[in-house]
């Protein structure tokens, strides 16, 4: 949720911007200023755990943003990773959305071919990982210090598959968002831990 809203915060802020730098100083007009309008694809429904968190996070983050439902933001469900996804991002984009995520790895040619033809649309279809390797399931200074290099390095969300707090520890005072591993960090990281598995 909180790396869905922080994309949506960087449309907004950007769309603010340009509505400002067309205005001068006077106060830009209805015409001049841009509506955010977000739109989300999802592979299943809310009977999918997986598609559910993405559906909860999606509604969340809009409804801070004070977006309203089937006004400001749209979630189209239960879209194949076919050419039906290229067709329900085309009908977002027609529909004013400036933003669109899909929820699936099989989703993204489909979302890069709608990208390419709204290229007014900023279109979410990947993510680039960067690996740090520490040589130990436990080294808490390597930990940390490899978390810093990563967000030195422009990272913007830090999940770790080791045992310290040592990385939830670097992200908690850098302000980026950490998924943790086997259990939670949120006592050293209250305003960057995420989520994190657990071995039940």
């Amino acid at each position: 949720m909180k790396k869905v809203l922080a994309l949506i915060l960087a449309l907004v802020m950007a769309l603010s911007l340009v509505a400002c730098s067309k205005g001068g100083n006077d106060k830009p007009d209805d015409n001049e200023t841009k509506k955010v309008k977000v739109g989300f694809i999802t592979l299943h429904d809310e009977n999918s755990t997986y598609d559910l968190n993405f559906i909860n996070a999606a509604k969340e983050a809009c409804q801070t943003l004070g977006l309203v439902e089937n006004e400001d933001y749209f979630i189209k469900k239960n879209v194949p990773e076919g050419q039906e996804c290229y067709n329900a991002a085309a009908e977002l984009a027609e529909q004013g959305c400036n933003i669109i995520f899909a929820d699936s790895f099989g989703h993204e040619s489909y979302m890069i071919e709608a990208a390419k033809e709204f290229k007014n649309v900023q279109f979410c279809p990947t993510a680039t990982m960067e690996v740090t390797f520490t040589g130990s399931w436990y080294d808490e200074t390597a930990e940390k210090e490899g978390a810093e290099k990563l967000i030195q390095n422009g990272c913007v969300l830090i999940s770790q598959h080791a045992d310290s707090m040592g990385a939830p520890t670097a992200c908690e005072k850098a302000g980026v968002p950490n998924v943790s591993y086997n259990g939670s960090t949120v006592s050293v990281g209250p305003n960057t831990y995420i989520i994190s598995s657990r071995i039940d």
